[in-house]
């Protein structure tokens, strides 16, 4: 696809994160094929029409090491933020179970290339990874508790402040 390797991503009810490496700086016309190919086999397959996702792709680019191995464990940890699993290896519409190897690897994603971020042995840089996000996860559930409870006790899922998207269950299947 456009010459393009996939690093990580992460599939939630209104959005898309993927982690890309783009050879050449074709990302706006490779996202426009993406996302236009994605809403119509979607659409198809669930007798729907218009778009999937709500608004244009932002994209950021990474320019160092540090930065991309905090996308890789943003990326996984979103499912878990947004409240929809307590564990990101529970979301099956993300790579992370994959990369760790949790599960079935998938052809779109390079998790060699993500694992050699980590360590040259692809073992060790499965703890180092689940290691990271362990403690990232560790670190957003100590910075909730410091927070404080929710206003008027009211607390979305697993304690996830501020989550705008909607569970996606057995129903709303994606």
């Amino acid at each position: 696809m456009h010459g393009w390797g996939c690093l990580a991503y992460c599939l939630l009810d209104t959005h898309l994160h993927l982690l890309l490496q783009t050879p050449e700086p074709n990302l706006g016309l490779g996202m426009k094929w993406f996302q236009g190919s994605y809403a119509q086999d979607f659409n198809y397959r669930h007798a729907r029409r218009g778009h999937v996702f709500g608004g244009r792709f932002y994209s950021q680019r990474i320019r160092c090491d540090e930065h991309l191995l905090a996308a890789l464990v943003y990326v996984a940890l979103n499912p878990v933020r947004a409240g929809l699993v307590r564990q990101p290896e529970d979301w099956r519409w993300s790579s992370y179970a994959a990369t760790v190897g949790l599960a079935s690897a998938s052809a779109v994603v390079d998790t060699a290339r993500a694992l050699e971020l980590f360590a040259d042995e692809p073992e060790a840089a499965r703890r180092r990874l689940r290691a990271a996000v362990e403690e990232r996860l560790a670190q957003d559930l100590d910075e909730r508790v410091r927070a404080g409870p929710e206003p008027m006790g009211l607390t979305p899922p697993f304690g996830v402040r501020g989550s705008r998207v909607r569970p996606v269950g057995p129903d709303r299947s994606v």
